[in-house]
């Protein structure tokens, strides 16, 4: 991990707070490790307003999952409304739709 600073990059622990305990539980050892995390770039570590990890009962992995809650503010603008271009579609073509398409492209027959 020692690339991480290189790159602008933060563990996401390092955001909000390491509240992920662990990540992996050996079931024969019940050895716990972290070994599952989320890398973010330094310009979105301010966003992360959340992140942990989830022990269900029921979760068959050996593997918890994680969560990480981020805040963006998403600016968007309609773009101008695309005009539809007709296409022949080949399932539902009969003979006279191929016959146009014929006469309106060049088809080379083998």
């Amino acid at each position: 991990m020692d690339y991480l600073p290189h790159e602008d990059l933060l563990l996401c622990s390092q955001c909000v707070g390491d509240n992920v305990l662990y990540t992996y539980k050996n079931s024969f050892t019940g050895g716990r490790s972290k070994l599952d995390m989320f890398i973010v770039s330094e310009s979105l570590a301010g966003n992360v307003s959340d992140y942990f990890a989830i022990h269900e009962d029921d979760n068959l992995s050996d593997h918890s999952p994680i969560v990480m809650n981020i805040k963006l503010n998403v600016q968007y603008s309609l773009s101008e409304e695309k005009a539809f271009i007709k296409k022949v579609s080949w399932k539902k073509a009969d003979e006279i739709d191929i016959l146009a398409y014929e006469q309106t492209h060049i088809v080379q027959t083998t």
